[in-house]
C-alpha cells in the first residue's frame, strides 16, 4: 500500500514537472517574440507621431539634441520660436516615450493657451533608446539644454509616474527657468516605494536579452530610484514655485501615500494643490486627460 502510494506521488511530480516545463517554454518563447517583434518597447517614430496628428489635422513637429551624454528628442505643438506662449514640458514614466501625452498634445484648450513639448526621457523612444541613464540628476541635466532654450517663456514641467520625480528635481534644481510643477500619479517619496525584490532577477544576463529593451532600462532606472529620492528629500524646501499633485486614491502602482509625502515636504511652495481623485488609477495621461488640462489652466493665473 506505502509502495502504491509513493508511485503514485512520484507520477504526480513528474507530471506537474512536465507541465512546468511546458509553461516555462511557453513564456519563454513568448517573451522572444515580443522582444523580436518590437512589441512592448512603448515608443514609436516621430514621423508616425506626425502622421497620425495630421490625420486629425494637427500639425506636430520633432526635434533632439545633444548633451555630450545624451540625445533627447523630442515632440512639440509649435515649430522653434514661433509661439510666446507659455510652455508645458511633459516628462513620461517608466516604460514610456513622448507619445504618452498625445491627448494632451492634440487637446484644442491646451492648444490655444500653450506651446507643448513632450520629451523622450534617456533611454526610451528615440533618445538612445535601450541605453539606460540610472541617475535622476543626470535625467534631469539632460533637459536643461531644452530649458535654457525656452529662457524667455514660462514653462510648466508636467511628469507623470517616474517623470513625476524627474519634474520634482528639476523644479529644486531650475528655479529660474521652471515657472510651475505638475506631478501626476508620482514616484517621489522613498518610504513609499514598493518593495520588488523580482527586480534584481531582471537584472540577470539571461534575463535582459529575454525581456523587451524597454522593460530593461526601466528596471534599471526604478532599482536606483529609492536611493536617490532618499538623497535628494532635504530639497523639496527649494521648490518655491505653484506645483499641483493630480493622484488617483485606486493606482495600484503609485501608492496614494506619494501625495501625502508632497503636502509634507513642499512647505514653500507658492501655490501648492493637492488633488486626491476618487477611483482613478495609474493611467491619468492616457485615460483621464481632462484632469491634466484642467490642472495646468488653474495654474496659468499663478505663473
Amino acid at each position: 500500500m506505502v509502495i502504491a502510494r509513493r508511485s503514485i506521488t512520484l507520477k504526480i511530480l513528474k507530471s506537474t514537472f512536465r507541465i512546468l516545463k511546458y509553461l516555462t517554454g511557453i513564456f519563454v518563447l513568448l517573451l522572444i517574440v515580443l522582444n523580436l517583434s518590437g512589441c512592448f518597447q512603448f515608443r514609436s517614430s516621430n514621423q508616425a507621431n506626425i502622421k497620425e496628428f495630421r490625420k486629425k489635422g494637427l500639425t506636430l513637429f520633432a526635434n533632439g539634441y545633444d548633451t555630450g551624454l545624451h540625445h533627447i528628442n523630442y515632440i512639440r505643438t509649435e515649430p522653434d520660436h514661433s509661439s510666446r506662449k507659455p510652455v508645458i514640458l511633459f516628462v513620461h514614466g517608466s516604460p514610456g516615450s513622448c507619445k504618452d501625452f498625445k491627448k494632451s498634445l492634440k487637446d484644442s484648450t491646451l492648444r490655444e493657451h500653450f506651446e507643448m513639448i513632450s520629451v523622450d526621457r534617456p533611454g526610451f523612444g528615440s533618445s538612445k533608446f535601450g541605453k539606460a541613464e540610472p541617475d535622476l540628476d543626470k535625467q534631469v541635466y539632460a533637459l536643461h539644454p531644452l530649458l535654457t532654450q525656452l529662457a524667455d517663456r514660462k514653462i510648466i514641467i508636467a511628469g507623470h509616474s517616474y517623470g513625476g520625480a524627474v519634474a520634482a528635481r528639476a523644479a529644486m534644481l531650475y528655479r529660474n527657468e521652471i515657472s510651475g510643477c505638475l506631478i501626476v500619479a508620482g514616484s517621489v517619496s522613498a518610504d513609499a516605494e514598493p518593495k520588488e525584490p523580482w527586480r534584481k532577477a531582471l537584472d540577470w544576463t539571461l534575463i535582459r536579452w529575454l525581456v523587451p529593451k524597454a522593460m530593461s532600462v526601466s528596471n534599471d532606472e526604478i532599482l536606483t530610484l529609492r536611493h536617490h529620492l532618499q538623497n535628494i528629500e532635504s530639497d523639496w524646501k527649494r521648490i518655491e514655485v505653484p506645483l499641483t499633485v493630480l493622484q488617483g486614491t485606486k493606482d495600484r502602482l503609485v501608492s496614494p501615500a506619494n501625495a501625502d509625502f508632497v503636502e509634507k515636504m513642499a512647505v514653500n511652495s507658492a501655490k501648492l494643490r493637492i488633488y486626491r481623485i476618487e477611483n482613478v488609477d495609474h493611467f491619468i495621461p492616457f485615460l483621464q486627460e481632462e484632469l491634466i488640462r484642467d490642472a495646468v489652466i488653474e495654474m496659468l493665473p499663478d505663473l
